[in-house]
């Protein structure tokens, strides 16, 4: 443990660890449990304190929360906990089982990744009644006191001192004997209080006595991380730093390298100055001989000097034939030698800093909504003299400073200037005759020589299409600077009636529907919800049904019954009655069935025939009816049609009413709508004003009952619930959830009873909390890629759209005709959408014949002359795409943008800084005109005129912003010594004899202040030690030790070695760097090749392999830098999957020449990007194998090897009881996918090898493996996931963990491909131990995922681990393996 230490100080730098402490000091040390960054500031992070981790006592903290804190979640984690330092995780406190937590910007209470309500609220910076959004912030400090109370298992959290009546958590949620310590997830500032001085107090005594948590006390500060103190970081030349940093505060001294001050006279260069916020004036200047008796510079670009005016005794940059209409100056700096360019002080004259006419300025002013005294001080203090021009700055006044003196203005100076510079713009563009709409998106004209990227989107409201229209000067330096424009997909702003969308209701629930009417000025969407109301049969169907020998029920059907009358649930038929007939009296009783509740109720379980009704099938892709929601589907009670109104910001607001405020007095009457499933409950009128009102509420805005009943006033609405559908509650115990989700059920199903009770009872409540929503979706309502476009009777297709083409098999809307948008256009239909010919024949049954596949596709303009006709087109991708790409130099005819479906369009310039330079005109920019579609586009002449004059007006409306600088080019001590200057820093060279006696007086000083018995050197020196050894293991061929059951095989018959390994695209920590996608592939790629030079394998097989960057790299190029000088051969065969980090991928076998010769290759496909998980509506991950017959140059003999990728990993793992309950196992099919296709191909005896990426371990998963814990985490994470996507497979059932265990269920699953490989297909594990052990580790997050599995040949079983996560060249390790022919 010691030398542990000592290693972490000398290599890692790990605080906290470099002295031995104290227990009691060191317990209360807060760690990064869960996220990137140990700064809270830059992301969402956990932290928390393990060391304080109590399960008996009662206990207070507080956790203050300052103002800008997001998404905070406050409270308790357990001992088991699972962290998980420096990865990007969205776990935080609550999120788990092992986790309790309290959010008041969500009014929330956290546990298990449940939400549930919680009865405080945090102050937010939203407006009141909006729905907080995830950039949410507290716009207060708030302080957050957690008690906990272990004996009775009760947490109760208060907000500013104020505490809920009841605990947050209870003995439900928090098991027995639970080891609790304090914690915080949160991106901001942030402070734990241990006491023994607190804020507020803890809970009153009548709740209990809590005390301060033990070995902890004083405020902990959570957002100033301790990354290094100077006994850990003293010894390091490289340190990462994270958290603030302060130039001025951090560093003390720069230390330069004497290169910079003993350079031979061969490498000076002749003195240069770069001139910085010139404008046009900007770059390099260099010298130039002399003028006036001075040194002059000049920028060869466009012959501009820096020079001294001996008449005016100014430094001047610009013109040096016309001095005085040059717009910088300076005077020549004090204490600088005569003719020494001055870095500072220079000037720029008022017309360069911004200047716009007085009529533009005024109609900025309008829009600005200021005071017409203000307005008339503002234009008097900076107009020119003759009043035509009103200048940003004007001699010694400026615009910010006359800002200042006005009274409260609604905006900035900043941004009322550039109101004036999109008022002068405008008026440009309406001057020379382009129509309302026109917009134009540029760069900076030259653009600057350094990396940067943006992205604008253009939308003009009611465009049928755009038009792009560039300038001839439009160019850029290369391909490494491009312009984009991306087009289509969908836009919210046009959508209209027919346009298809989910709804989210209250709870979580998702329902389909068709937009019908755009309300509000377009700020809400009425809604016709999908809806097929099913019936149940009645009595007189009995008969008949048994005559048609239509015998359902029968015993073991699952059907859906009615219970108390009130909402219907699944059920069991355990025994039947037949109907009784009573001959005599003329009269039949019906029959009687007797069920079981499937949620294990024992009460109401005799129905008769109409109380029964048939399940529903599972749900198809989109068939998301309100049917299948029992509990809103009973609202509407006959209805032909239900609706939701559903706002595009939809709020919500949390109203407290206090204990002497009773909510009648402020609430006049509840209304309800049946026609308004979701939400039915509505305020109809308010009698006075009050806290609903003061939150936001507004007459017409719904009660959410279910989050209201379920919420803080939960025993209130147990209450006025009590007896509806005949559910009645046991008054000590208080409502269980399943009676409370049966009570609102009963209310949906009884409104008339439901309103009686609100209107008499919860009126009259005091002390109540209530939520109310403004809009029937808890979310902006989701887009389909699919509309219903119908057209009536008196109207035809062809009266809207010109005609059809057909795109393969496809068939889409070629043009519009002008005038008034028709329905196809209003549902948001354009050119790249799709007509769906079978849901077309489906929507119209009466016209099928006409609508055939084989008709449509010979002539699809037949349905231009229909009318009475409902179309259904889809868009293939909710994405834009693609429409532009640009780079290089200005050509009118490459600079040419294809017309633009739809009424907006996106715009992207990137570079990567052009580091090579360039001419002013190679880096001039872009300047694009955008136009509504069927509009009068301008000549070339006209539009190059006014992209001239655009350019012009908007440079000198814009101004200047900056001060301009001059600084030295090139580092040599007067420049750094100016830098240090600036900082406030010290400055010296560098040597030897410097270095050495200030880190040996830092030494001393550091040994005396902490009495450390070891010092730095000798920590560094066990470091050494550890590394050597570490090196000496390494050094032992890379080979792992057979295990000691294990025979080695026979070193007899000619051998070859294979390596297999998952390359990860090579991108690994690609999203991390800041390099380009082709720096880093590359990078990556260089590092492999020295593995594969190193370890020379005679065959490869590689996954994750990827086919190239379009337009910067191909697979050959990735291949002649992997293997170029190597001597290998390869083939490929993609995955079919599109993209992954950045490109396409595929699998990959090598071989080296002069030892193998390929027969012949073929590819399987595993899995397409269009295959579902079994049963479900999700879909797979494509997945492929690369096949090569290799011949065997000494022998003539030869293998077959296999390079594949399986399905599965941590985005497929959640699939699991999916493809268990629909009689599948993924990757056991794959595999005998694969050995038939080498059976079918090559016969059953031919020596063969199936390699690569299984996803899954094999004896990893038992007891007592070393990767066991980790497993267990892994699949506690995935179970509730796959239980929620096997929910439409488990008719009748009710999924739970423990009919899915780790080690009944989930390890059997996952070896599943090992047992079928080994027992049904005759292959043996290349493997020569067991992957239980440590040794075996080829996955970053798991333990061996990558096998090497063998049929008619030889392992001999030295496996080698080749380490490439150490390198960072992969998320998989590699292993080699020698393979020898019979």
């Amino acid at each position: 443990e010691e030398l542990r230490s000592l290693v972490d100080v000398a290599i890692a730098a790990v605080p906290g660890k470099t002295t031995p402490q104290k227990s009691d000091e060191n317990h209360a040390e807060p760690q990064l449990l869960c996220g990137k960054s140990n700064d809270p500031t830059e992301a969402w992070v956990t932290l928390g304190v393990p060391g304080l981790a109590r399960s008996s006592g009662a206990y207070y903290f507080e956790v203050h929360l300052h103002t800008g804190c997001s998404s905070p979640q406050v409270g308790l984690l357990s001992s088991r906990f699972v962290q998980l330092p420096s990865s990007a995780t969205a776990r935080g406190v609550g999120d788990d089982e092992h986790g309790w937590a309290v959010d008041g910007l969500r009014v929330s209470k956290w546990h298990n990744g449940r939400s549930h309500s919680w009865g405080l609220a945090w102050p937010c910076n939203g407006r009141p009644g909006q729905e907080v959004s995830p950039e949410a912030a507290l716009s207060e400090p708030v302080v957050v006191g957690i008690a906990i109370d272990f004996d009775k298992r009760e947490m109760r959290a208060s907000t500013n001192g104020t505490w809920c009546d009841t605990a947050a958590f209870d003995r439900q949620e928090i098991p027995q004997g639970a080891a609790l310590y304090p914690a915080v997830s949160l991106k901001g500032r942030a402070e734990f209080v241990f006491g023994p001085a607190f804020k507020h107090a803890p809970p009153s005594a009548s709740v209990g006595k809590f005390t301060h948590w033990p070995n902890a006390t004083g405020c902990i500060r959570l957002d100033c991380p301790v990354v290094g103190t100077s006994r850990s970081l003293r010894q390091h030349l490289q340190l990462h730093i994270h958290g603030e940093l302060s130039l001025k505060r951090n560093v003390q001294r720069l230390v330069a390298s004497r290169n910079y001050l003993d350079k031979p006279r061969t490498e000076r260069s002749t003195p240069s100055f770069d001139c910085i916020q010139f404008g046009p004036f900007s770059g390099t200047y260099e010298r130039s001989g002399g003028y006036a008796n001075r040194p002059k510079y000049v920028r060869k670009e466009n012959g501009a000097s820096i020079f001294w005016d001996e008449a005016a005794a100014l430094w001047r940059v610009g013109d040096i034939g016309n001095p005085s209409t040059c717009p910088f100056y300076a005077l020549k700096a004090d204490g600088k030698a005569a003719g020494e360019v001055p870095h500072c002080g220079w000037r720029v004259c008022d017309a360069w800093q911004g200047e716009v006419d007085t009529g533009v300025f005024k109609a900025a002013l309008e829009r600005s909504k200021l005071q017409a005294t203000d307005c008339a001080q503002l234009i008097a203090a900076l107009s020119s003299k003759d009043g035509k021009s009103v200048f940003r700055k004007a001699g010694d006044r400026s615009l910010v400073e006359e800002w200042r003196k006005l009274h409260e203005p609604s905006l900035s100076a900043d941004e009322l200037w550039d109101l004036a510079v999109e008022e002068m713009q405008q008026r440009l563009l309406k001057a020379s005759g382009l129509p309302d709409g026109a917009q134009v998106v540029e760069t900076a004209h030259p653009y600057e020589a350094k990396r940067c990227s943006w992205r604008r989107e253009v939308h003009i409201k009611d465009a049928k299409g755009l038009m792009v229209r560039f300038a001839s000067k439009s160019c850029t330096r290369d391909s490494r600077s491009c312009f984009r424009v991306f087009g289509g997909g969908q836009d919210r702003g046009c959508v209209g009636p027919g346009a298809r969308v989910e709804v989210y209701a209250s709870g979580g629930a998702v329902v389909t529907g068709t937009v019908v009417e755009r309300v509000a000025a377009g700020e809400s969407l009425r809604i016709r919800l999908d809806f097929h109301e099913r019936q149940q049969l009645g009595e007189e169907a009995t008969v008949s049904r048994r005559v048609a020998q239509d015998l359902w029920p029968e015993v073991g059907d699952i059907v859906e019954a009615k219970y108390m009358k009130s909402a219907w649930y699944r059920a069991e038929v355990v025994k039947a009655i037949p109907p009784d007939l009573d001959w005599y009296q003329g009269t039949r009783s019906p029959a009687t069935y007797f069920i079981e509740w499937c949620d294990g109720n024992k009460e109401d379980n005799e129905k008769t025939i109409c109380q029964l009704r048939r399940p529903l099938k599972p749900p198809q892709s989109n068939d998301r009816g309100l049917e299948r929601l029992s509990r809103f589907s009973a609202v509407p009670d006959g209805l032909e049609s239900c609706y939701a109104l559903c706002l595009e910001n939809p709020k919500a607001a949390v109203v407290v009413y206090g204990k002497s405020q009773r909510v009648g007095n402020e609430v006049g009457v509840f209304a309800y709508d049946r026609s308004y499933p979701l939400t039915p409950i509505s305020v109809e009128n308010f009698a006075a004003k009050g806290p609903a009102q003061a939150k936001g509420v507004r007459e017409g805005w719904y009660l959410d009952l279910p989050a209201t009943a379920l919420g803080p006033s939960r025993p209130l609405f147990a209450r006025l619930l009590k007896g509806l559908g005949g559910v009645e509650i046991d008054g000590k115990e208080g409502a269980s959830d399943q009676q409370m989700e049966k009570l609102l059920d009963a209310a949906f199903s009884d409104l008339d009873e439901l309103l009686h009770r609100l209107n008499s009872q919860l009126r009259e409540s005091t002390g109540t909390t209530l939520v109310f929503t403004s809009s029937a979706s808890s979310q902006p309502v989701k887009l389909l890629p699919e509309a219903l476009v119908c057209y009536d009777q008196i109207r035809r297709v062809g009266s809207e759209i010109r005609l059809f083409k057909v795109d393969g098999k496809h068939v889409r809307p070629d043009g519009f005709l002008e005038g008034e948008p028709g329905p196809a256009q209003i549902a948001g239909v354009r050119t790249d959408w799709v007509l769906d010919v079978g849901r077309t024949r489906s929507q119209n049954p009466m016209k099928a014949g006409v609508l055939s596949d084989r008709a449509i596709l010979a002539n699809p303009n037949c349905l231009l002359a229909m009318s009475d006709l409902t179309l259904v087109f889809t868009l293939p991708t909710l994405q834009t795409s693609l429409m532009f790409q640009g780079s290089g130099v200005a050509d009118p005819e490459s600079w040419r943008c294809n017309d633009l479906p739809g009424c907006r369009a996106e715009f992207e310039f990137c570079t990567d800084g052009d580091s090579v330079g360039g001419a002013l005109g190679q880096l001039w920019g872009v300047w694009a005109l955008v136009l509504p579609k069927a509009t009068t586009v301008p000549s070339r002449q006209k539009l190059d005129a006014l992209s001239e004059r655009w350019v012009a007006a908007s440079a000198k409306a814009q101004g200047l912003r900056e001060e301009p600088r001059v600084e030295r080019a090139g580092w040599d001590e007067e420049r750094l010594r100016s830098l240090c200057a600036t900082h406030n820093w010290e400055f010296e060279w560098m040597t030897e004899t410097g270095e050495r006696r200030r880190l040996a007086q830092e030494k001393d000083v550091w040994s005396h202040e902490s009495g450390a018995p070891l010092v730095i050197a000798e920590a560094a020196d066990a470091a050494e030690a550890l590394q050597a050894f570490r090196g000496c293991q390494d050094s032992c061929n890379g080979t792992v030790k057979t295990a000691e059951h294990d025979v080695l095989p026979s070193a007899t018959g000619p051998s070859f070695t294979l390596m297999t390994f998952n390359v990860e695209e090579y991108f690994h920590n690609g999203q991390k760097s800041r390099a380009s996608k082709k720096q880093t592939a590359f990078k990556n790629i260089e590092g492999i090749h020295k593995v594969l030079e190193e370890h020379l394998p005679d065959i490869i097989c590689l996954q994750e392999h990827s086919l190239g960057l379009k337009g910067q790299f191909t697979e050959e190029d990735i291949v002649a830098t992997l293997v170029g000088t190597l001597g290998y051969s390869h083939i490929v065969e993609p995955t079919g999957e599109s993209r992954a980090w950045y490109s396409s991928l595929a699998n990959s076998v090598l071989w080296k020449k002069d030892k193998f010769a390929l027969i012949r290759s073929w590819g399987v496909s595993l899995a397409t990007s269009q295959d579902l998980v079994p049963g479900t509506t999700r879909r797979l991950t494509p997945r492929s194998a690369a096949f090569a017959e290799l011949k065997h140059h000494d022998t003539g003999k030869t293998v077959v090897i296999c390079s594949t990728h399986l399905t599965g990993g941590r985005f497929e793992d959640e699939n699991f009881v999916a493809e268990h309950l629909a009689g599948h196992n993924l990757r056991a099919e794959q595999v005998e996918q694969l050995a038939l296709s080498i059976r079918e191909k090559c016969g059953a005896s031919k020596p063969c090898v199936i390699a690569g990426d299984f996803n899954t371990m094999n004896r990893g998963y038992e007891k007592g493996s070393h990767w066991r814990r980790e497993a267990e985490e892994y699949y506690n994470k995935v179970v509730d996931k796959a239980l929620r996507l096997a929910l439409e497979l488990a008719v009748g059932r009710t999924l739970t963990k423990e009919d899915f265990t780790f080690d009944g269920f989930f390890t059997c699953f996952q070896n599943r491909v090992h047992k079928v490989l080994d027992q049904k297909l005759g292959y043996v594990c290349a493997y020569g131990q067991a992957d239980n052990a440590a040794d075996l580790k080829t996955s970053a997050i798991s333990g061996c995922i990558d096998w090497i599995y063998v049929r008619n040949l030889l392992s001999m079983k030295d496996e080698c681990i080749v380490d490439t996560l150490a390198k960072g060249l992969s998320d998989h390790n590699a292993v080699k393996i020698t393979l020898r022919f019979h």
